[in-house]
């Protein structure tokens, strides 16, 4: 769980500048510094304390300080970590809201979730669903919720190097990442298999709850979020490239497409918007001009349908 705010990095990317290079930069030098200050913290405290002591203690590191600083460095221990308790949990606040402010822009949530504050430019619905959440996880044993977050925050790296392996072998055109990590594919299966041993490791009943949240998440896309919202999955392009058949449309391509230019920063001015608007007509041979006519008169109408299935939905939900 302690490296769990790796991931926080990731989810306020959309809020840094030149996001391309900061956020690889800043995942490789946390990884590099926890890893060194956890690595003194443990060599410290499995140093200081007897093995009958560091078993049967709930807090080491306190306990560790007490041995040779007494009554003093226990106290000093004891608040800094309870002040970076509640820095973390500050945190976790403000990065896990930005989860439902994204699923709520895609569709997948209600609309009432990525409202933002008209003054302070926050979306004030999503941190207080995540506040929320938070509170009812208190009442969870200490020792469960523990497990069920690491068991989750695991999960999520594995589903992570899944997706970097899909998305790679898709080989989707506007798939251009800043950053690619070394090794492929070795580097991604290593991991997964690193991080399911580590699952397992945890326990069967923190398995059970990550699994619960997985059930509900899949529940809530089928029941509310595929109705609303029409996603393509990288997926079905690794199977269109095995089978040899076209499966897909360019809908995916076009969303990459709007993430390369967010990230890059591209202006785009009015001749980029109506090209991007625009129907294509992929056209496979030589055609006559009223099958040609026929062929576009085909697509706009299909477009037209479309628009007016979007516009009658969008009034039902008002």
């Amino acid at each position: 769980m302690s490296f769990g705010g790796l991931i926080n990095i990731a989810s306020i990317s959309e809020e840094v500048k030149n996001a391309k290079r900061v956020v690889p930069s800043a995942l490789i030098v946390s990884v590099f510094f926890i890893t060194i200050l956890y690595a003194i913290v443990l060599f410290v405290t499995v140093g200081t304390l007897c093995a009958d002591a560091l078993r049967g203690s709930l807090t080491p590191v306190s306990d560790a300080a007490s041995s040779f600083l007494g009554k003093t460095g226990y106290t000093i221990i004891t608040v800094d970590l309870l002040l970076s308790f509640i820095t973390t949990a500050i945190a976790g606040i403000l990065f896990a809201s930005r989860y439902p402010l994204a699923l709520s822009r895609d569709a997948l949530f209600p609309g009432i979730v990525g409202r933002i504050h008209k003054r302070r430019n926050t979306p004030f619905v999503a941190i207080l669903l995540t506040g929320v959440l938070i509170i009812i996880s208190l009442f969870l044993r200490l020792e469960l919720l523990v497990k069920a977050a690491s068991t989750i925050i695991l999960s999520t790296y594995v589903f992570s190097n899944i997706a970097v392996i899909v998305l790679r072998e898709s080989r989707l055109q506007n798939y251009m990442p800043s950053f690619k990590v070394p090794f492929y594919p070795y580097t991604q299966i290593l991991s997964i298999v690193l991080f399911l041993f580590l699952i397992a490791d945890v326990g069967l009943d923190a398995v059970e709850v990550a699994l619960g949240f997985l059930f509900l998440s899949v529940a809530v896309y089928f029941l509310y979020g595929k109705k609303r919202a029409r996603r393509e999955y990288a997926l079905l392009h690794v199977i269109e490239r095995i089978r040899n058949r076209e499966l897909t449309t360019d809908s995916l391509e076009l969303e990459l497409h709007d993430i390369i230019h967010g990230r890059d920063q591209v202006v785009l001015d009015l001749f980029d918007h109506k090209v991007k608007e625009a129907e294509v007509i992929d056209l496979k041979g030589p055609l006559e001009f009223e099958d040609f006519l026929r062929r576009v008169s085909d697509t706009l109408e299909q477009k037209l349908n479309i628009e007016r299935k979007i516009l009658f939905r969008e009034i039902l939900n008002r």
